[in-house]
């Protein structure tokens, strides 16, 4: 991270995504937000939300999202809230709607796909994968703050949540798919890469497993991350 971020800014070691990450790593896993990295986390995500285009920031969430609200602990006032509000839309454009599925891609409607042109029928652009869950992760963490989520939009908030949730649990193979692998048991709760892939990989999995983990806590206050 010091070859990253020094002298307050990104240097050019710093990697052209996954910057948010660093900054999660740097306030809060390694030294807490009381610390020196503490102080240089919160400058580089300060950083990172001022200079990093909107539809290039989403590219960093969740992590960027974890780290702000970690670093503004104990109810104190979140400075990238609203920046984190304006992604949150973003995020919301590239979700695919009934009248985007269709009969045709049904079973898409709550992914999201982050490359494809919001409104334009996922026929001609990409389809969802499981880096959906990303999206889930999100969307989760700023439903259960209410520094991001006010009571009024609560509702809102929850009926986007459990639209890409339903896409999400798509992801994890059912008695359907349990031909598939050599053990039905063990694939039970991991999630693979798309609806059309019996993949497990180890990074979908463990983001899911987040993911969900982001939900109880929206929807349950089941306790701290």
């Amino acid at each position: 991270m010091g070859a990253c971020f020094a002298g307050g800014a990104w240097t050019p070691e710093a990697p052209a995504t996954g910057r948010g990450l660093l900054v999660l790593a740097l306030g809060v896993d390694r030294a807490g937000v009381d610390g020196t990295e503490g102080g240089a986390a919160r400058a580089a995500a300060g950083r990172l939300f001022k200079e990093t285009d909107r539809t290039v920031l989403i590219a960093e969430m969740p992590w960027l999202a974890w780290a702000a609200q970690a670093l503004a602990p104990d109810g104190a006032a979140i400075p990238a809230a609203g920046v984190l509000r304006e992604a949150r839309e973003l995020v919301r454009s590239f979700v695919v709607s009934e009248r985007e599925g269709g009969e045709d891609f049904a079973d898409m409607v709550g992914g999201v796909s982050f490359n494809r042109v919001p409104g334009g029928g996922v026929a001609r652009s990409p389809l969802p994968t499981w880096h959906s869950l990303k999206a889930v992760a999100l969307l989760g963490a700023m439903l259960g703050d209410p520094r991001l989520t006010l009571p009024d939009e609560r509702a809102r908030e929850t009926a986007w949540l459990v639209t890409t949730l339903r896409f999400a649990l798509q992801l994890t193979p059912g008695p359907p798919e349990g031909a598939s692998y050599r053990d039905p048991a063990r694939a039970a709760g991991g999630f693979r890469r798309s609806t059309w892939d019996q993949v497990q990989p180890v990074d979908a999995t463990a983001l899911g497993l987040l993911a969900l983990c982001e939900v109880l806590r929206a929807f349950g206050g089941q306790g701290e991350r």
